[in-house]
């Protein structure tokens, strides 16, 4: 199909595949980053020295006076919010809404996870440490269930309901 730009729409087989993939990936980085977290809880001393607040600010100092599992924790963390802002917008794609629905409850959740842990690097200790996971948790659910909910390979597209 085109459109009136004349854009070509992705055939909804490969819409759905498309966003199988994202949500795999993502769910995979979940996994990986729930990991690291644990590795970074446990190996790196709290509060950092020489860190600036404020993400934008922070992602520099990490990269140059980081331990290693911080920096891979947060390099990851921003890879993660990529996934889920394309996960959300090839749901929206597909234009339905039970799909939808977890992509952004699965995005939103990453974004606070990502807040969460700017806090944690601002000083804000086990509380958003502990947001942040659980955060975390949250997108793994809300990427698990819209794997559940789309349709399986070569099976019909899904429908309004």
């Amino acid at each position: 199909m085109t459109g009136t730009a004349g854009a070509r729409r992705p055939s909804g087989d490969a819409s759905v595949f498309a966003l199988r993939a994202n949500c795999l990936a993502a769910l995979t980085m979940l996994v990986v980053e729930s990991s690291l977290g644990v590795a970074v809880s446990v190996a790196v001393r709290w509060p950092l020295s020489g860190v600036a607040r404020g993400l934008p600010a922070q992602l520099p100092a990490l990269f140059t006076r980081g331990p290693l599992p911080l920096a891979l924790h947060a390099t990851l963390g921003v890879l993660l919010l990529a996934s889920a802002t394309a996960a959300l917008v090839r749901a929206v794609a597909l234009r339905q809404l039970r799909t939808v629905g977890p992509a952004t409850l699965g995005s939103l959740a990453t974004g606070a996870a990502a807040a969460f842990g700017a806090g944690t690097l601002g000083g804000g200790g086990n509380a958003s440490s502990i947001a942040m996971a659980s955060c975390g948790g949250l997108a793994m659910l809300a990427y698990a269930l819209l794997l559940f909910l789309l349709p399986a390979a070569g099976r019909e597209p899904i429908r309004a309901s």
